[in-house]
């Protein structure tokens, strides 16, 4: 098993193993990721298709609605640290993004 295989090789000693939580991912919807990358194109942006790990923005969420996340740039990628830094450029950048995706989603 391969949590004792990362035990072995950190030479850390496992006591016990249990399993707290197995939700399954939770996936964007398509039609959200592609309004998503319409307002992208539309405001001339980069971007980037990225699987993510906060699920705990986007897991209940998905269970009853269409769900896709949007991010933004942050310094170094920080996020949840008191490092975290955005600009004011890269975040109107997202709302504006957010906007158009949603005008998108609802003329479908």
């Amino acid at each position: 098993d391969a949590w004792v295989d990362i035990s072995k090789s950190r030479r850390v000693d496992l006591l016990e193993f249990k399993i707290i939580n197995q939700d399954p991912p939770a996936l964007s919807d398509k039609s959200v990721i592609n309004a998503m990358e319409f307002g992208a194109k539309q405001l001339g942006l980069e971007y980037k298709l990225m699987i993510s790990r906060a699920y705990h923005d986007s897991l209940f969420m998905a269970r009853i609605s269409p769900m896709g996340m949007i991010f933004i740039p942050c310094y170094k990628g920080y996020s949840h640290k008191p490092e975290e830094y955005a600009s004011q450029e890269d975040m109107a950048n997202g709302v504006q993004m957010l906007a158009l995706t949603m005008a998108k989603l609802s003329l479908e």
